[in-house]
């Protein structure tokens, strides 16, 4: 029960500030993105999975039901979502996500290096 009512007070709060009302849909699309792709897309974690935006919602709000412009990474032990997705700071995102994963994939970049990477190229707006 209190689970349930943390969990209602994070999703009420979760777009304070940004400037976008999510859609009504996001919900059904990001369950849907989940059950497509079962692993976390930098390291190949299968646990606490999360849908990250590439381009942010905050900046791109038309973009943000499009399959293409969606990313699973995991907030488990490697915390891709935020190491790699946000560059270790929620407030921020990494450009050129899809070429440090592209990397990642070929085994042309490790996971320690693609952290740095994000860190360092990490942008806010």
């Amino acid at each position: 029960m209190i689970r349930n009512l943390v969990q209602r007070v994070r999703g009420a709060l979760r777009d304070v500030g940004i400037g976008h009302k999510r859609s009504s849909k996001w919900p059904a699309v990001a369950r849907v993105f989940l059950e497509l792709h079962q692993t976390c897309a930098a390291c190949g974690s299968a646990t606490r999975l999360q849908v990250h935006h590439k381009l942010p919602f905050h900046l791109h709000p038309s973009l943000e039901l499009d399959y293409d412009n969606l990313v699973v990474l995991c907030m488990g032990r490697n915390a891709c979502h935020l190491l790699i997705g946000h560059g270790d700071d929620f407030k921020a995102f990494t450009p050129n996500l899809d070429g440090m994963l592209g990397n990642l994939f070929a085994r042309k970049l490790t996971l320690p290096a693609a952290r740095l990477l994000a860190l360092a190229s990490r942008v806010y707006r």
